[in-house]
Formats: C-alpha cells, structure tokens, sequence
C-alpha cells in the first residue's frame, strides 16, 4: 500500500488540509493547540499507520451504532410495557 496511487492522493489531500487548518486554527480553538487528533491524523495519511487508524475508528463508530441501536430497542420496549401496565 506504502507509494500507491491511493496513498499519495491522501498525501496530497492532508498536505492541502494542513495548510488550511494552520491558517485557520487560530478562529477554531481559543489559542493555538499544543496537540490536535486532527493534526495526528494527517500527519499518519498516506501511510499504513492512517489506514489502521481508519479501520479502527470504523470499528469504534460501528460499536457505537449496535449501542445506540440497542439502546433505542429498549427504550421502545420499555414505552411498550409502561404504555400496557398503564
């Protein structure tokens, strides 16, 4: 994967969002950050280190989702029964 097509447009598109967000971080955060996730994340595009970074973070958001789902399954189910008992 390391020198792909895939990669250097990423490469590409990070160096662009580096810039901008140099430029504009200043009106995004009340001083300029020390560390940022986002300036991590950038740093690591194009390289196998950022698609790791993105198969986890899939992973994490698809975890999230089976918990909100269930989550809004119970409260239904929950409604169901006080809505019976009522």
């Amino acid at each position: 994967m390391q020198g792909s097509e895939q990669n250097r447009s990423v490469a590409n598109l990070s160096e662009q969002a580096r810039e901008w967000y140099d430029a504009s971080c200043v009106f995004l955060e009340d001083a300029v950050p020390g560390s940022s996730t986002f300036i991590g994340a950038l740093n690591a595009a194009g390289t196998d280190l950022f698609w790791k970074m993105c198969i986890e973070a899939e992973k994490d958001l698809r975890e999230r989702l089976k918990q909100l789902l269930e989550s809004e399954r119970e409260s239904k189910s929950k409604g169901g029964r006080e809505r019976d008992a009522g």
